[in-house]
């Protein structure tokens, strides 16, 4: 997902604006406005979104934070999967396709 739709999952998240969330991260309601146009914060911005959000840099620049922490979420599922013996690995590997399936 984009950038933008990461900062717009934020705001519904947290119930901010815009302008509120500019303020939380130290830069004004114009430099957010220019972000939904496309364009990228400085690293130093981009660190503390991360801090004041609890996000990854990796999410918040590549992810789709509306899924949750991937990567968490990835480390779990790799936890358990190794976890199960072969029949448990094939019926979690069946179900995951089907889960896949149905959600298109």
């Amino acid at each position: 997902m984009s950038f933008w739709h990461n900062i717009e999952h934020l705001l519904v998240e947290y119930d901010i604006t815009q302008e509120a969330f500019g303020r939380i991260v130290g830069v004004s309601s114009a430099s957010v406005h220019r972000w939904k146009e496309g364009s990228i914060p400085r690293a130093a911005t981009i660190a503390r979104i991360c801090d004041e959000f609890n996000v990854t840099r990796d999410d918040l620049l590549n992810g789709d934070l509306a899924l949750g922490n991937s990567t968490d979420k990835w480390s779990e599922l790799c936890y358990y999967y190794v976890m199960l013996d072969d029949e448990g690995r094939e019926a979690l590997l069946t179900v995951a396709k089907q889960m896949a399936r149905g959600s298109k």
